[in-house]
């Protein structure tokens, strides 16, 4: 799938999830034979009941082994729970993590239960809407950068709108799913800033991730220092997030897209853009997909494009061999397929039975 956008990349993913509940309700739908259009409508209404909650209870705790919390009392004497204590000072508790920018307390309620020796927490449900608002302002307040939504943006996805039309002539128009788009402006991006951990493209990331930890339910998006890396062609994405990836992509570092897919809300931030080759061929690995550069006698080992395209090999060879796998093991998983002939090992068996 292509869409015309240029140049590769990766891209952060913030998964806010359906609920169980939610899940079964849209599972309901797709088995009432609705149209696509019908479908598509039903999981929006149910999208918006989507609520988000601060994934770290479990990171708070009364043993100094697995316990990564530490208080903060403001001046009303409301206690609020931070994580990795001295993160943000050179005396610390825990080793500075440079991309964990450590300033969003746990969103919700936390209790000492004496009895238990245990913290309760109560994490306090926020919709999608609501997350965007602390997703621009926790960047804003880490790096210092403006992030705010595209002025030119008008989304197709207004979730208060049961009516859209998606398909046309037969094919899904998945610009349609995309519910905002914005980004952060961060100035000259330079590669050497995403290891500068004061520079405003350093910090931005680290708060991009806090809140990755904090509200993503996507394990995949999790521990990676760069995201999901994005091709301007085909990927294994579901396709509205492929498309809102590749137009985070298009949009530059600090680019942000909302989407939604049969899993929920995905916040997707571009933490990375590979440039084109100059006149002088720098960059040149990083550039974009050339098929001269990637096979035949003339191939550029090394080249971007090469390894993109030994990677695709390798990946088609990979499934190619798995489908053929299952065709086999489908074509003898029958009834009659296999003759047993029990009288020409029975002596096998009456060793058993003489034992």
């Amino acid at each position: 799938m292509l869409y015309g956008h240029e140049g590769y990349g990766f891209v952060y993913n913030i998964l806010l999830p359906f609920s169980k509940t939610q899940e079964i309700k849209y599972s309901e739908a797709k088995a009432r034979g609705l149209t696509q259009d019908e479908l598509y409508n039903e999981r929006k209404a149910i999208l918006t009941g989507v609520k988000a909650t601060d994934q770290r209870d479990s990171w708070i705790s009364t043993h100094d082994h697995a316990n990564y919390s530490y208080v903060e009392t403001d001046g009303a004497g409301v206690d609020s729970y931070y994580f990795f204590e001295g993160n943000l000072t050179n005396e610390r508790k825990y080793e500075k993590l440079t991309q964990y920018a450590g300033k969003y307390a746990y969103n919700g309620t936390v209790t000492y239960d004496e009895e238990k020796d245990e913290y309760v927490c109560k994490a306090n449900e926020i919709n999608v809407d609501e997350f965007l608002t602390v997703f621009e302002k926790h960047i804003n307040d880490v790096s210092g950068a403006v992030a705010a939504k595209d002025s030119a943006w008008t989304s197709s996805y207004g979730v208060g709108d049961y009516s859209t039309v998606y398909t046309v002539d037969e094919e899904v128009q998945y610009d349609k799913f995309v519910y905002y788009k914005g980004k952060t402006n961060l100035g000259t991006v330079n590669a050497a800033d995403y290891f500068n951990a004061n520079s405003t493209l350093c910090k931005a990331i680290s708060a991009v991730n806090e809140l990755t930890f904090t509200y993503s339910t996507d394990p995949g998006s999790l521990n990676t220092y760069m995201g999901y890396a994005v091709s301007p062609y085909g990927t294994s994405f579901v396709p509205e997030f492929e498309y809102a990836a590749q137009e985070a992509v298009k949009g530059g570092v600090g680019t942000y897209v909302v989407c939604a897919t049969d899993y929920g809300w995905h916040i997707v931030y571009c933490s990375f853009v590979y440039g084109k080759a100059d006149a002088n061929g720098d960059n040149y690995v990083y550039g974009e997909y050339n098929h001269a550069d990637a096979v035949g006698e003339n191939k550029v080992e090394g080249s971007f494009s090469n390894l993109f395209y030994e990677y695709v090999k390798s990946s088609a060879a990979s499934n190619y061999s798995s489908e053929k796998e299952s065709q086999v093991l489908a074509t003898y998983n029958v009834g009659g397929c296999v003759t047993r002939y029990q009288d020409r090992y029975q002596d096998l068996l009456d060793m058993d039975n003489n034992q």
